[in-house]
């Protein structure tokens, strides 16, 4: 039983051992979750080469933020909160589900890739063509002040897990692309987050 015993610990032992030297390594280590390919090689060789030629006042890295660093597929954070908005309306005013862009909310809340809404809620072939996309945004906020928005915004996507990976949305960052902003960062660059998306919805870039 001591037998038994002492090998557990010792086992124990082991595995925080390993843990530790892992973290240790990981956060030695720039870029750890990239593979080794010639794309992270370039990307270090970049910055080492940054280092020695590049003013620090001249060192700027610019990012697309949806599909880029922040998860879109199948949706993205301002349509999240666009169709949580426009529930929202539609429960209070049962009414408003002969519009599209309400029916398509109230999809899109059971199942966020239903092709029935992505494969329709665009149509650029027509004249004039519509897009249920950017009525959406609109519309579910319409008369709402951007401190509002945000606030609301903010309270759904920090509360709210997506139904495929089990993640609050809010979370719905790529590590690798969160490791390479932070090692720019280190190394004095500054960095620019672009997005199409509304001010206050992305909420946790670096």
């Amino acid at each position: 039983m001591n037998n038994n015993k002492s090998a557990s610990l010792l086992l124990f032992a082991a595995l925080i051992l390993c843990f530790v030297c892992y973290n240790e390594k990981a956060s030695c280590e720039p870029l750890p979750s990239w593979n080794n390919t010639p794309n992270k090689k370039s990307i270090l060789d970049f910055v080492t080469l940054a280092k020695k030629k590049i003013p620090v006042e001249d060192r700027i890295a610019v990012f697309d933020m949806d599909g880029t660093i922040a998860c879109e597929a199948p949706l993205w954070f301002e349509m999240h909160a666009a169709i949580e908005g426009l529930n929202r309306k539609s429960t209070k005013n049962p009414e408003l589900l002969k519009y599209p862009e309400y029916q398509y909310a109230k999809k899109l809340a059971v199942d966020p890739a239903d092709t029935s809404v992505i494969n329709n809620w665009t149509n650029f072939t027509k004249t004039p063509y519509y897009n249920y996309i950017d009525s959406m945004i609109w519309k579910a906020y319409e008369g709402v002040d951007h401190e509002t928005y945000v606030h609301s915004a903010r309270s759904y996507l920090t509360k709210t897990r997506d139904k495929k990976y089990n993640i609050i949305l809010a979370n719905m960052f790529y590590q690798p692309m969160l490791e390479l902003i932070s090692y720019l960062k280190q190394n004095k660059f500054t960095v620019y987050i672009v997005s199409g998306s509304m001010q206050g919805v992305g909420l946790r870039i670096i």
